[in-house]
């Protein structure tokens, strides 16, 4: 299991930053992929909120088969979100480690 959240703890401490709490998901997904790319994931989910509030409980909606064509592209949307912040916090991480344990040119 990949903790995006602890992930961003341990870059910041390397670069010798207090953390004092765990960011949350949205959070770390503005910190690596940028706010525009978080306009966009945000809307689309708003857009589901707004076409299935009436489908309570939650997997009323999940439960559905087939799967509304605007559900299938917020899950495609969530996984590729996902998938783009493993490797962009993994390759801070590598970067924060790499800074730390050798010594910069002067």
């Amino acid at each position: 299991m990949f903790d995006l959240q602890l992930l961003s703890v341990a870059v910041d401490r390397l670069a010798g930053v207090r953390v004092d709490f765990l960011p949350g998901f949205a959070r770390c997904a503005r910190r690596w992929l940028g706010n525009s790319t978080m306009r966009v994931v945000s809307a689309l989910k708003e857009r589901i909120v707004e076409l299935y509030e009436d489908d309570t409980p939650d997997d009323a909606l999940w439960g559905r088969r087939p799967l509304p064509v605007d559900v299938v592209r917020y899950a495609a949307a969530d996984v590729a979100l996902q998938a783009a912040l493993q490797v962009r916090g993994r390759c801070s991480c590598i970067t924060s480690i790499s800074r730390r344990s050798m010594p910069m040119p002067r």
